[in-house]
């Protein structure tokens, strides 16, 4: 459920080390997997968590390919994978009746709020 995926993002945000590669992937691995199959339903609160979720994944797998880690090359594609998704989920957005600024305002107030 998507709901307990933005719960352990909230988590890892509050975490003082960063995760290790192994779980990095198998929660973004986790996170595909469930917006592969249910994405096109998610309300707006759902559709915000999961944009939430991988707007996180996108600029975390940023970082940490700026700082050569041995895994460098596969944080880079999680990155560009979850570009995709940030746009995929934003346009779900905004088909389901919200503005750019709403959206925007929302991701930051969830940030604000983590």
């Amino acid at each position: 459920m998507i709901q307990n995926l933005y719960d352990q993002m909230l988590n890892y945000l509050k975490m003082e080390e960063e995760i290790e590669f192994k779980e990095f992937d198998s929660y973004y691995k986790e996170v595909l997997s469930l917006l592969e199959k249910e994405y096109q339903q998610y309300d707006q609160e759902q559709a915000l968590w999961a944009l939430f979720i991988m707007d996180n994944i996108k600029t975390n797998s940023d970082s940490r390919a700026q700082r050569k880690f041995a895994e460098a090359k596969k944080y880079k594609k999680i990155s560009q994978r979850a570009q995709i998704w940030v746009e995929a989920l934003f346009i779900h957005l905004v088909k389901s009746g919200m503005t750019d600024k709403e959206i925007h305002d929302k991701i930051e107030a969830m940030y604000e709020a983590a």
